[in-house]
């Protein structure tokens, strides 16, 4: 299974030669914590991706059929990370809004031990004054990013 955030370590390993850079899809916000070791965490602010059903033993075969929530992260800290759970606006490909429960936004608490459930960031922006400001507070992500199912 792909690992998408957690501890790296940089290693001597013989470089890797491309001829595209199709196989990359944006720069990811690492943090560094001593040489040549890199931290990815999702972080407040942040919009990524996360697998629906996870379960610790999920294999890359299982990945094909998998579902995702798209999820903004409202809060973090060394036990969790607090998410708002997006939908689409009706009539926009890429453009997000906060799914609302009644009269709260619906929000997730995903612990550190099932941090491997956030399966990729998302490049976005908040929109403000768009659409006369209709749109303010909804998130534009990139669609090259955006899991499959969300165009069909």
């Amino acid at each position: 299974m792909p690992i998408c955030c957690g501890r790296f370590r940089v290693k001597r390993n013989p470089l890797q030669d491309y001829d595209s850079f199709m196989s990359f899809s944006h720069r990811v916000k690492a943090l560094p914590v001593s040489k040549n070791e890199f931290e990815i965490f999702p972080r407040r602010g942040e919009v990524w991706a996360l697998y629906k059903n996870w379960a610790a033993d999920i294999s890359c075969s299982d990945l094909e059929t998998c579902e995702y929530d798209i999820v903004a992260v409202h809060a973090e800290n060394d036990l969790q990370r607090e998410v708002l759970v997006l939908e689409r606006v009706d009539g926009y490909n890429s453009v997000f809004k906060t799914r609302v429960k009644g009269r709260s936004p619906e929000m997730m608490t995903i612990p550190e031990v099932e941090l491997l459930r956030f399966s990729h960031s998302i490049p976005s922006f908040q929109l403000t004054e768009e659409k006369g400001g209709s749109l303010r507070g909804c998130w534009e992500l990139d669609p090259a990013a955006l899991p499959v199912r969300f165009f069909s």
